[in-house]
């Protein structure tokens, strides 16, 4: 039940008038900043903070807590303050609203970064900001009381899936969603993480149970493969033993906490419940540990405490891209901009990318790395139950990918250094290709990414418009990967990973900027051709045509 249902009428409506007043601000304030060339402020910024180095953590840090992870306390915690401060709209808003009422900044921060913001110009509502801040410690050490407690049920009365009924050795996925672990008695067509995982020749061959976090999900097989629900934080300790070595470091951890309020070391209570869940891991018994664990790069910012444990405990670690869509902003006339590195507080031992360019991405940007290892195309989600089943009478059929625009408060909300992903150029992207393609009679299939309800209302408008005939909309849930599969050609927007994947099943393959604003020689193509405005569209199309020999069903 959300909170403001609680609430009388008339307080919901000075509420909800309050923030759309402030909404309006941080959209003029938006705008500004992008008449004045300064996008890139929020983005600079959330780097300056990235820079603090909280040597008092790396001092004053307890081996208790930290464990295997004590080796560089402050590097942890400084990319758990990244994920969960600063990889947020609330962040942003926060930062543009100050700009652009004049008001002081009030936002969740510790000390170190409220004097880091001081310095670099910002008034900051330094009350205000303490106030957000200790109630944010309180609510993430009282997760940390109820994660343990959690533990307590499962190993005692729940017992969710006993040791003994384990099959080791195991991998684990984490942070998956239902699409990435459907499996239909006929597997054979489906490319999720689960069956690239088979097939990867870099697996563990003794690994035969594959374990996930997706609620609701029953048990199944395929081929040799078992696949189970067993997420992480509800693990057992697999024995009594196990479970009262925990308990003795539970009742320490919690003698530190009373010696930590008294001396503000505010990290013991930020990261407490990482620290649980790490030491359910350091205590386990061995077969509740898996082989492999697997992370996706939206978890980059943050290595989790338990990894290090898991690792300690000869697991493999693993990091990997299911995309190639960069992070960094597009290169200009003058270069890339230096805009900072989100990423350089990232390390990981073992990370798995697509080809040589995200190799380099990856040496590029992260803080440190073990090994790089480069294994293709990665799959990670599928719906099987999604197909096409279209005759198009030898047409030439064309995939289009484009990235959806967000409405513009949401835009504005991102903070991103970079405005292209605005709806003039979404729709532009689209009514340029119709009009080529109209020309020569081919059909475009046109995927959206997944439904998205900050939809632009301009962008949404237009589709209605977009589609016909020759112009077809496909079901947003159906995979890139099985679309790729029906078509001849594929057109994308700059830089999603369709035009990778496509140039993987050796289709023809451009990046699509109708204004001309992307540079040919951007490494985040990897080195797919990027095709710039209507008339190099046209040519492109005319020599697909010629060079196929399809002019019997497609008219030059």
């Amino acid at each position: 039940m959300k909170i403001n249902s609680l609430l009388p009428k008339g307080i919901n409506k000075i509420i909800a008038k309050k923030q759309r007043n402030k909404l309006r601000v941080v959209i003029r304030c938006h705008k500004k900043l992008k008449a004045q060339g300064r996008l890139f402020l929020i983005a600079k910024l959330k780097d300056t903070l990235s820079d603090e180095k909280f040597k008092r953590i790396n001092k004053k840090s307890s081996k208790t807590l930290f464990g295997a992870s004590s080796v560089n306390p402050s590097l942890v915690v400084s990319q758990y303050l990244y994920k969960s401060l600063l990889v947020t709209t609330r962040f942003n808003k926060a930062i543009l609203y100050s700009i652009g009422s004049g008001n002081p900044i009030r936002y969740p921060l510790p000390l170190e970064w409220i004097e880091a913001l001081e310095k670099e110009g910002y008034r900051v509502d330094r009350l205000s900001c303490k106030i957000q801040w200790i109630s944010i410690l309180f609510v993430y050490f009282c997760f940390g009381i109820y994660r343990a407690l959690g533990l307590l049920k499962s190993t005692i009365i729940i017992r969710i899936r006993p040791a003994n009924e384990l099959v080791s050795p195991a991998a684990y996925f984490n942070n998956l969603t239902y699409d990435n672990v459907q499996l239909p008695l006929d597997h054979k067509d489906v490319k999720n993480i689960l069956t690239w995982y088979a097939q990867w020749n870099g697996r563990n061959k003794k690994i035969k149970n594959l374990q996930h976090n997706v609620k609701n999900f029953n048990e199944t097989k395929f081929d040799d493969f078992s696949v189970s629900y067993v997420p992480i934080t509800q693990l057992n300790m697999g024995s009594l033993k196990a479970l009262f070595v925990f308990l003795n470091w539970l009742i320490k951890a919690l003698l530190i906490c009373v010696k930590d309020i008294m001396l503000f070391r505010w990290w013991t209570f930020l990261l407490f419940e990482q620290f649980v869940q790490a030491a359910i891991l350091r205590y386990s018994t061995q077969n509740m540990v898996a082989a492999d664990y697997l992370l996706h790069h939206n978890e980059v910012f943050y290595r989790p405490i338990w990894t290090y444990e898991v690792e300690k405990r000869n697991a493999r670690v693993i990091l990997y891209f299911y995309s190639t869509n960069n992070t960094q902003s597009f290169k200009n006339i003058n270069g890339y901009p230096d805009v900072g590195n989100i990423l350089k507080l990232s390390t990981w031992p073992l990370v798995l990318v697509w080809d040589k360019y995200q190799e380099q991405y990856v040496k590029r940007l992260f803080h440190s790395y073990g090994v790089i290892e480069i294994v293709g195309q990665i799959w990670f989600s599928s719906n099987p139950v999604i197909n096409i089943d279209m005759d198009f009478k030898k047409k030439i059929v064309v995939g289009v990918f484009d990235v959806h625009p967000h409405r513009t408060s949401w835009f504005c909300s991102m903070g991103g250094p970079d405005d292209y992903y605005d709806s003039k150029v979404a729709i532009q992207f689209l009514k340029d290709i119709k009009k080529v393609l109209g020309e020569y009679s081919l059909v475009s299939l046109h995927k959206r990414k997944r439904n998205n309800p900050y939809l632009h209302k301009k962008y949404k408008l237009f589709l209605r418009t977009f589609y016909s005939e020759n112009n077809i909309s496909i079901n947003p849930d159906l995979s890139a990967y099985s679309l790729i599969e029906k078509v001849d050609l594929v057109i994308s927007m700059p830089f999603t990973s369709t035009g990778i994947i496509a140039n993987y099943q050796n289709k023809p393959s451009i990046y699509y900027d109708p204004f001309g604003d992307i540079q040919k020689d951007d490494i985040a193509a990897h080195g797919i051709p990027v095709v710039n405005g209507i008339k190099e569209l046209q040519l492109w199309v005319q020599s697909y045509i010629k060079q196929n020999n399809k002019l019997e069903d497609n008219t030059l």
